[in-house]
């Protein structure tokens, strides 16, 4: 038997395995192996990897259901096929597996809703769940909020603008802040820094990592400017890291 057979046969068995049935009843178990049989080894990675960033992501494995999600997901890649886009698929499974199909909702009270086209809407509804599913998007925004301020200027412009440049528009909206501050603390802590030798030695990386954090929180927060580009980034980040490397910054551990 060649080594790409076993492979794929491997791969089968761990989505029939590792993605039980849900959203597929136990009683269509056979349907659900016949799937993962069709699909090709490229299709079952692709599903996988969508299975590994969902299950991963807090924001959406909290709306979806991430097992029911990557089977959907590896479903409608066989139906659309090989040309289509990841959004493409997406959109289609916009409102497929969610946990509680009330949680995919724009904020109470930002509009009447009722005075809104449906198709706006449903395209800010699409932006929620494209954001919640995308990691770089789902760490620098709030998602919710970002969709909303995308109807918003959706229903000011009408159908002047396309999509792209509104999100374009709104690039500096809806900062999430402690999504960015969690994400440059586990990035502090995963490189090496010796804060008892550069800084005191009664100061240790955790430290040195949550001053970081703190700094580049508050400077998020404050940041002014509707340009938030990674050169921007960097430089907060540059001067959050060196201003907790002065001594000064830590009154309580330092005598």
């Amino acid at each position: 038997m060649r080594v790409s057979t076993i492979l794929t046969i491997l791969t089968v068995s761990f989505f029939f395995f590792a993605l039980p049935q849900i959203g597929v009843a136990q009683e269509n178990a056979q349907s659900a192996k016949s799937l993962y049989a069709k699909a090709t080894d490229k299709q079952l990675k692709e599903a996988k990897d969508y299975y590994r960033v969902c299950s991963t992501t807090t924001s959406m494995s909290a709306i979806k259901d991430c097992k029911c999600a990557a089977t959907k997901y590896l479903e409608t890649r066989l139906e659309l096929g090989d040309s289509a886009s990841t959004n493409d698929i997406i959109k289609k499974n916009l409102n497929s597996c969610l946990k509680n199909e009330e949680q995919l909702t724009l904020p109470e009270g930002s509009f009447d809703y009722s005075k809104v086209p449906k198709k706006y809407i449903d395209e800010a509804l699409y932006i929620y769940s494209y954001c919640n599913e995308v990691p770089g998007l789902n760490v620098k925004y709030d998602c919710q909020c970002y969709a909303a301020e995308f109807l918003s200027k959706r229903i000011d412009v009408g159908k002047k603008m396309s999509q792209n440049n509104i999100l374009y528009s709104i690039r500096g909206e809806c900062k999430n802040v402690v999504g960015t501050t969690g994400a440059q603390y586990q990035s502090c802590m995963s490189t090496t820094f010796d804060a008892e030798e550069h800084i005191a030695e009664t100061v240790t990386q955790k430290d040195y990592c949550e001053c970081v954090a703190k700094q580049w929180a508050e400077s998020y927060r404050n940041l002014k400017t509707n340009i938030v580009s990674s050169m921007v980034r960097q430089e907060l980040i540059f001067q959050a890291n060196m201003k907790c490397r002065s001594p000064n910054m830590y009154p309580d551990l330092i005598p």
